[in-house]
């Protein structure tokens, strides 16, 4: 999954939190994880060293709303092109979001926004939608809806422990819809 940096992406569904942490598995940069506290209250760091490097991820808990953006904003126009995930409590104006895509183009990094309260009119570069499927082992359905240069589609992702590397997702195309 190559999603292009400079850019935010957007991400709704209950398997939004994972596609957030497999995009920033995939980065060789720092990342910053920002939300109010009653959304990024129950993270983890110990369960996501399983998929991050714990030592590079900042959790970054906002006590507002604009205090959220501002983080953002301030995150991804930061020199290092850092991975900031935002957890986006309820829906994004397009101003919002076209101020959030400028703040990515200046700073290089990767946006990844899970939106918690739907989805409307933005300037992101894509918009998934992620849902956990059953199976054996962790998987999700992961459905490009929106992308601005056509990369729409669907994939069925797998997570497999030992698997050619320390942790591998493998991506297969499922049909179209």
């Amino acid at each position: 999954m190559a999603l292009r940096k400079g850019r935010i992406h957007e991400a709704y569904g209950p398997g939004a939190d994972m596609f957030a942490i497999a995009a920033a598995a995939q980065q060789a940069c720092g990342v910053l994880w920002i939300g109010l506290y009653r959304d990024i209250g129950s993270l983890c760091p110990s369960g996501l060293q399983a998929y991050l490097n714990i030592e590079d991820l900042i959790i970054v808990e906002a006590v507002s709303r604009g205090e959220l953006l501002w983080a953002a904003d301030q995150a991804l126009r930061a020199d290092g092109g850092f991975c900031v995930i935002l957890d986006v409590p309820d829906m994004l104006s397009l101003k919002e979001s076209r101020r959030l895509q400028l703040a990515a183009e200046q700073g290089g990094g990767l946006g990844l926004l899970i939106l918690r309260g739907g989805v409307s009119t933005s300037a992101a570069q894509t918009r998934w939608q992620c849902q956990p499927i059953a199976a054996e082992g962790p998987a999700w359905d992961w459905r490009c809806e929106k992308g601005k240069n056509g990369e729409t589609g669907a994939w069925r992702v797998t997570h497999q422990r030992g698997q050619n590397a320390t942790d591998t997702f493998h991506l297969a195309a499922t049909a179209p819809a």
